[in-house]
């Protein structure tokens, strides 16, 4: 019996570093896979593609690989389709990479990470396969919506710096379907919802606060990002109409350019005095008629007579 106390003792120690350790460095449930199906198949502009620190020559139809860099420049745009019906679309001066996770119960995962400016994800509902969006500030998921992620650096920071969470925000609007947004390094999320938006920074925790209607803004880049060069519909007509005919409207800006102007009292308004009528001129070579004085005439004398 003495000598199953040692054993006891040992093996409940032993439990006990295993649980600390597991802890301190818990294991993921994913890992990433080898297998990629992302295709470039429309692009203009400026669009280059680093593969192992070297370029690949863009063309479309062109098959990604796992963490192949898509950049695109000031004028470069480009379309790409994940899966098999999953579409990403970039804007200028930005910068992404995709890679699948495999999960320990055999579904897979598409991971898109945004590096710099802005991308359209559109994740389409039918599939039900999850799609990550992971910035410098947030790590997104959803399995139905249409996402507009942005990277926005801090005006603060000196221009260069390399973005991150403490020196970049990250700025989501969910167009359509639902979103759920985490912190990274940060276990509490948020859902946001259809026509709503979230920007993230180097806060502590994320607040239900900073969940905002869409801005004229991320209304302005919807119309400009959801149409596709596809060779079929990508986006539902329904969605195009709903973001085509929202107006954004832009509040007139008072200029004063004299403040002590407005201590002035109005002037009444003038009061125009009519003009007399222009007197009608005689012609020059109308002679003056000759007027005879007829009192006159009577007082004259006789000839040969006096007073």
């Amino acid at each position: 019996m003495k000598l199953f106390i040692p054993f006891f003792i040992l093996f409940f120690s032993f439990c006990n570093f295993k649980k600390e350790q597991n802890q301190n460095h818990p294991v993921s449930d994913r890992k990433e896979t080898d297998m990629l199906l992302l295709k470039l198949y429309w692009f203009e502009g400026d669009v280059t593609i680093q593969r192992k620190n070297a370029n690949v020559p863009v063309q479309t139809d062109l098959e990604l690989e796992k963490d192949d860099l898509i950049k695109t420049g000031a004028n470069g745009s480009a379309e790409l389709l994940l899966g098999i019906d999953h579409h990403i679309k970039l804007g200028n001066h930005s910068e992404i990479s995709v890679t699948n996770l495999l999960t320990t119960n055999g579904e897979t995962t598409s991971s898109i990470s945004l590096k710099s400016g802005k991308v359209l994800v559109i994740a389409n509902a039918d599939s039900q396969e999850e799609i990550s969006i992971l910035t410098p500030n947030t790590l997104a998921n959803t399995k139905d919506s249409i996402v507009l992620a942005q990277i926005i650096p801090d005006n603060k920071k000196p221009k260069g710096t390399e973005c991150d969470k403490n020196s970049c925000f990250t700025k989501l609007a969910v167009l359509n379907g639902k979103l759920h947004v985490k912190q990274v390094g940060n276990a509490s999320d948020l859902l946001v919802e259809k026509k709503f938006q979230l920007t993230v920074g180097n806060e502590s925790e994320l607040s239900q606060n900073k969940i905002l209607p869409l801005d004229r803004i991320s209304q302005s880049d919807a119309k400009n990002m959801l149409a596709f060069h596809a060779n079929e519909p990508v986006v539902e007509q329904l969605i195009l109409q709903e973001y085509n005919s929202a107006q954004t409207f832009v509040k007139p800006q008072i200029v004063i350019t004299n403040r002590n102007a407005l201590n002035k009292k109005p002037l009444p308004p003038t009061q125009k005095i009519p003009k007399k009528p222009a007197a009608i001129k005689k012609p020059a070579n109308q002679k003056k008629p000759v007027s005879k004085d007829i009192h006159r005439d009577r007082l004259k004398l006789e000839p040969n007579k006096k007073f």
